[in-house]
C-alpha cells in the first residue's frame, strides 16, 4: 500500500516533530496514531489548519497484558478487575468522552 507507492518518506521521532514538519510546509503528508495526532493538533490550535483524514493506513488493536509469571499478589483478580472496568468504561459512554476531550 504505501510502502508500495514508491514515496519519498521521512522518519520523525514522534508524532510531534512531524506535525510540526508539516505545519512547516517540509512534508505534503504526515501519517500519525489517529488519537495523538488529533491530541497534538489540538494542543497546538492547528485542527483548523491541518486536514484530517480518516481513513485508516492500518488498523492494529493494543493489548493490555499479565505477567503470568507475575508475583503481585492475586493479579487473577486484578486482571478480572481490570476487564471489568474497561468494559465498563466502553459501555458507560465515557471512553468516548475522554477520546473526544484529546480530538
Amino acid at each position: 500500500m504505501i510502502n508500495a507507492a514508491n514515496l519519498n518518506t521521512i522518519s520523525y521521532v514522534n508524532e510531534a516533530k512531524g506535525l510540526e514538519a508539516l505545519e512547516k510546509g517540509e512534508v505534503d503528508l504526515f501519517i500519525a496514531n489517529t488519537e495523538v495526532g488529533l491530541a497534538i493538533l489540538k494542543d497546538r490550535g492547528l485542527s483548523e489548519h491541518i486536514i484530517y483524514i480518516d481513513t485508516p493506513i492500518d488498523v492494529s488493536y493494543l493489548f493490555l497484558t499479565f505477567s503470568k509469571n507475575s508475583d503481585y499478589p492475586n493479579i487473577a483478580e486484578l486482571q478480572k478487575a481490570v476487564d471489568k472496568e474497561l468494559i465498563n468504561i466502553h459501555e458507560s459512554g465515557e471512553y468516548d468522552k475522554i477520546r473526544d476531550k484529546y480530538r
